[in-house]
């Protein structure tokens, strides 16, 4: 028994036990067991861990196979939306986007804010001013 579950997406969606996040499959079956501070669920076959590594929080992804899919941990991850995600990678760093082979499209030194793409575009913003990117 799980005390929260969210939506399936791509046939698995991430549950909650303690304090901690797992996911499991449509038959209930425990994929990962809960012991992740947070979960992304899978969006666009990539799902966001955030790990607990001493003090320090870092965010990975994994693939369909359950397997780390970029050597890179994040400090910030977010789901990829039409093929890349805005990450951060240093504590005090900036967004950058990587693209799906986990290779930076934007280098993480551009924006303080940034928001996932729709519809081709994507919110950044920089200085305290706000504009649209496409990529």
């Amino acid at each position: 028994v799980y005390e929260t579950g969210g939506i399936f997406k791509d046939g698995y969606t991430a549950i909650k036990r303690g304090k901690k996040f797992g996911i499991i499959d449509k038959t209930g079956k425990t994929i990962l067991p809960p012991k992740y501070i947070d979960i992304i669920s899978f969006h666009e076959g990539f799902a966001v861990l955030t790990e607990n590594v001493g003090e320090n929080f870092y965010d990975i992804y994994i693939n369909k196979e359950f397997k780390q899919a970029f050597k890179k941990k994040f400090y910030n991850a977010n789901e990829f939306s039409e093929g890349f995600a805005a990450v951060i990678v240093e504590t005090d760093g900036y967004f950058g986007y990587i693209n799906t082979n986990g290779d930076f499209v934007v280098p993480p030194d551009k924006y303080d804010f940034a928001r996932s793409f729709s519809d081709g575009v994507a919110v950044v913003q920089k200085n305290d001013k706000y504009g649209l990117i496409t990529l």
